[in-house]
């Protein structure tokens, strides 16, 4: 119910002030810093018939005027209702009770103000104690709130700015198929996080397994999966190689008209007769171009030269061929990794693609497999547009935003 009440000014003379409704529990705990030292009354009839201001004691409100104004800058302003299990409730400056129940401080300098309360039993409580810590955690609890509110608001524009940043609009034609070519001691599972961001922009994505047999078989592979495969009939094609899958494309996209871009990606870029084992010892800085039994466990497969498969010593992996990404994740790629045949690395490249197809590369600056300077050697000689981005050998894993961004602008320039 509504309570009511009455003010004493300094005089004596009684003021009655509005109703106050009655509100949530927690307006009640902000309610309880009442700002005025004028004396408060509880206007509302209790359950025992008693009227206004039966059970609640005056307190003298100024010791002067100066005293007043700066212990009482603001007027009264009531908040919320006295509690229905407090009585009476008191504001005192002091503990001494002189005459007529006001209170007559001994000193003439303004004391504390203090909060006191009777409760049923009649005993009085200090009521300080308990609306500070309530007060303390309202604050602290807005400011939680705030701080929430300004985060996910920095959260939200990034978002938008990483939105407006990708937004990718097909200008006009058909959309080629993007096809992805793996490298070695890896599999088509590199490509994930490029393949969903190609799908989502609209984009057909295929990523065949690269059978890692050597450049001539695995190149005739690729070539067949373009040729002879009838989804991919007549349609246009951006192939794009990773690290070793670089050299294969190279290769099999020789004699296919309907390749109309090729993207290396942290590549091999090789012109014809070149090897990669002679692109690696021709720039110092590869982590893979040192004593071969120092790089690689040897572990012999059915054949009938005696080639060996190459994978890469495990505790190399981390600081090596997944450099920049999380442990975990380098730890992962360390155990599932796929050999390559050792005759790979000095097999003869053939006719280079790259000499009659418009080509792109990204380069990754922090590459410690295929060094940088290596990379950006072959991405020139073959008139590739070139991006680098700040990231190790596996740039599309450990940045697939600019890898796909790469990727379509092949296939809008070639549509």
């Amino acid at each position: 119910m509504p309570r009511t009440g009455v003010i004493a000014e300094p005089g004596g003379a009684l003021m009655p002030i509005p109703p106050i409704p009655e509100y949530p529990s927690f307006i009640e705990e902000l309610g309880h810093a009442l700002t005025d030292g004028e004396t408060l009354t509880d206007g509302s009839r209790a359950a025992d018939g008693r009227g206004a201001g039966d059970g609640l004691e005056p307190v003298q409100a100024a010791q002067g005027a100066s005293c007043r104004r700066r212990l009482f800058p603001a007027p009264l302003r009531l908040t919320r209702p006295p509690r229905p299990r407090l009585l009476a409730r008191t504001l005192t400056r002091g503990s001494h009770l002189g005459r007529n129940g006001y209170n007559r401080s001994r000193s003439r300098r303004c004391r504390p103000l203090q909060l006191t309360s009777h409760n049923q039993k009649g005993n009085p409580m200090d009521l300080t104690r308990a609306i500070h810590p309530t007060r303390r955690r309202v604050i602290v609890l807005a400011a939680v709130l705030a701080l929430a509110g300004l985060f996910a608001s920095a959260s939200q524009a990034a978002s938008a700015r990483a939105a407006e940043a990708h937004a990718f609009q097909w200008r006009d034609g058909p959309k080629p198929v993007i096809v992805l070519e793996h490298g070695a001691w890896a599999d088509a599972s590199s490509w994930s996080e490029v393949i969903q961001r190609l799908q989502g922009d609209g984009f057909t994505v295929y990523a065949p397994p690269n059978p890692l047999r050597g450049l001539p078989q695995d190149s005739a592979y690729l070539h067949d999966f373009l040729t002879q495969n009838a989804a991919l009939a007549g349609q246009p094609v951006v192939l794009v190689g990773h690290s070793y899958g670089g050299a294969v494309i190279t290769n099999a996209a020789v004699g296919d008209p309907q390749v109309k871009a090729l993207v290396y990606v942290d590549a091999f870029i090789p012109d014809q007769g070149e090897t990669l084992a002679g692109l690696l010892s021709s720039v110092p800085g590869s982590c893979l171009g040192g004593n071969p039994a120092d790089t690689f466990n040897f572990v012999p497969y059915p054949n009938t030269t005696g080639d060996v498969d190459l994978y890469i010593k495990p505790s190399l992996v981390p600081g090596c061929f997944a450099n920049g990404l999380p442990a975990k994740q380098a730890a992962v790629i360390a155990a599932t990794q796929r050999p390559l045949a050792a005759s790979t690395l000095g097999e003869a490249s053939g006719t280079p693609a790259w000499k009659t197809i418009p080509s792109w590369a990204v380069i990754g600056t922090e590459d410690q497999a295929i060094p940088p300077a290596l990379l950006l050697f072959m991405a020139q000689r073959a008139g590739a547009r070139i991006t680098d981005v700040k990231a190790g050998h596996l740039s599309m894993i450990s940045d697939p935003g600019t890898v796909t961004d790469v990727i379509e602008q092949a296939a809008q320039a070639s549509s």
